[in-house]
């Protein structure tokens, strides 16, 4: 009895989730919240205490091994909660109802603490509405997690945000440099050049990336200028593992996010070479 309910239970959230999608990309937002508001009325409170929904084995494995508290696969739920308050979020911010918009966003980093998408959210959220308590905190955390380099770009361009609006107009144009450094953006060098322009700064005058320059900004504000070699190290260790189990999809993904973060033609070498 017990399996045919939760069964019920999530045939109902699965055609609530594809019905909030088809609403949301059709940026029928109102809709989306409308189609929403039931299913996580439900979900809320216990279902989802201490329940984990990562969105792939590597998030599996971010959030079993970096978190900083012990988890379990049996902390993992079975229905996959957190798309609905990322979409409930995403509707909300998009008619400008930030605070409700941020609680979801935050549901949804609960759900998947390895999630970029719902970090940097929060973080949009957050410098709309200049609250800053625990800004860069958030960003640090984000590049210890992150294993994607245009997140990790999206997080130098938050601080260089964040330090334009406190006035730091050097360290922020190191923080844009940086951020074009692992995806280079329209954004980034859109605001460095507001900055040598609106500040006066000649943009030809420093080595923005020089070592001097790099330390600076990263001792004065405890920024990493690296990707986390921890993750790296577990991307290497997974893939060996797939390889053993022949989870050549498995291994194909673990080697381009090694290589993403060291860009090391080995690992590229490796994943093209995987055949699923």
């Amino acid at each position: 009895m017990k399996d045919n309910i939760v069964n019920l239970e999530e045939e109902y959230l699965k055609k609530k989730n594809a019905e909030a999608f088809g609403y949301l990309m059709n940026r029928q937002f109102e809709k989306t919240i409308e189609v929403l508001k039931e299913p996580l009325a439900k979900i809320k409170g216990p279902m989802i205490e201490n329940k984990y929904c990562p969105q792939n084995i590597f998030e599996s494995g971010i959030i079993l091994n970096f978190l900083n508290k012990k988890v379990e696969q049996k902390d993992f739920a079975k229905i996959n909660y957190y798309d609905f308050f990322l979409m409930s979020g995403s509707a909300k911010y998009n008619l400008g109802q930030y605070d409700e918009s941020k609680k979801d966003y935050q549901t949804a980093l609960e759900l998947n603490p390895a999630s970029a998408v719902a970090r940097l959210q929060v973080q949009e959220i957050n410098k709309i509405q200049k609250q800053y308590d625990n800004f860069l905190d958030d960003v640090r955390e984000l590049l210890r997690l992150a294993y994607r380099r245009a997140d990790i770009a999206r997080g130098y361009r938050n601080i260089g945000f964040y330090l334009y609006d406190k006035k730091d107009y050097e360290m922020a144009l190191v923080s844009y440099f940086l951020s074009n450094v692992y995806d280079m953006s329209e954004l980034a060098t859109n605001e460095i050049k507001h900055i040598g322009e609106s500040k006066g700064i000649d943009l030809n005058s420093k080595a923005w990336l020089s070592e001097e320059m790099l330390r600076e900004f990263s001792n004065k504000y405890n920024i990493t200028l690296t990707p986390n070699d921890k993750i790296v190290t577990f991307a290497l260790a997974m893939a060996e593992d797939a390889n053993k189990k022949k989870a050549f999809k498995v291994e194909k993904f673990a080697y381009q996010v090694a290589y993403e973060l060291t860009l090391e033609e080995e690992y590229k070498k490796k994943y093209k070479e995987i055949k699923e």
